[in-house]
C-alpha cells in the first residue's frame, strides 16, 4: 500500500509542480497544508488510512515517501485484545525499531550503542506475546527479519571493532 501511496504522491508532484518548500510545508505542517485541493485530498486520504509521509534519509530515494502511521494506528485501536503484542510492536516500530532503514542508518537517529536496548525489547514481545509471534515475526511484510539482523550486525561490529560492518562515515 506504501507504494501505491508513494506512486501517486509522485504524480501528484510532478503533475501540480510542487517546490521544495511546497513539499516541506507539507512534511512539517501536513495537517494545516493550504496548497492545491487535490494534495490535501491526499493528505487528509493518508491520514485516514493510517499513513504520513516522513522524510527519507537516503539520497538514492525521494525525500520524502509514505509509510505506515504506527503510532495513530495503535491510538485508533479501542480494542487491542489478543493482539496486546501487536500493539507492542508497532510502537516499538514507531519509537526505535526502524524495519526499512535498519541499523547505522535507522530513521529514529537511535545511535549504535542503544542497539541492544531495541534487540532486548523486540525480544521481550517475542517473549511477552507468544500468541502474536506468527502474526508479527512471520506474516506481517514489514516485519522483516532482516531488520533485526541489521541492527544485531551493526551492534556488534561496532562493538567489534570500534566501526560499523557497513560502510558508514560517522561525522
Amino acid at each position: 500500500m506504501s507504494e501505491l501511496f508513494n506512486s501517486s504522491f509522485k504524480n501528484l508532484r510532478v503533475e501540480h509542480q510542487l517546490n521544495k518548500t511546497d513539499l516541506e510545508e507539507i512534511y512539517l505542517n501536513p495537517n494545516h497544508y493550504q496548497g492545491q485541493a487535490e494534495i490535501v485530498e491526499f493528505i487528509e486520504l493518508l491520514r485516514r488510512e493510517g499513513f504520513q509521509i516522513i522524510e527519507s534519509s537516503f539520497k538514492h530515494q525521494s525525500r520524502f515517501q509514505i509509510r505506515p502511521d504506527y503510532y495513530s494506528v495503535v491510538k485508533g485501536v479501542d480494542d487491542w485484545r489478543e493482539f496486546e503484542g501487536v500493539a507492542a510492536y508497532f510502537s516499538l516500530i514507531d519509537d526505535k525499531f526502524d524495519v526499512y532503514y535498519p541499523g547505522i542508518d535507522n530513521m529514529h537517529a537511535i545511535p549504535w550503542y542503544e542497539f541492544d536496548d531495541i534487540l532486548l525489547e523486540l525480544e521481550t514481545i517475542y517473549e511477552t506475546y507468544p500468541e502474536s509471534r506468527n502474526l508479527i515475526f512471520r506474516s506481517m511484510p514489514f516485519s522483516r527479519l532482516f531488520a533485526t539482523k541489521w541492527y544485531l550486525n551493526d551492534y556488534l561490529a561496532r562493538n567489534a571493532t570500534g566501526n560499523c560492518g557497513r560502510i558508514f562515515k560517522e561525522n
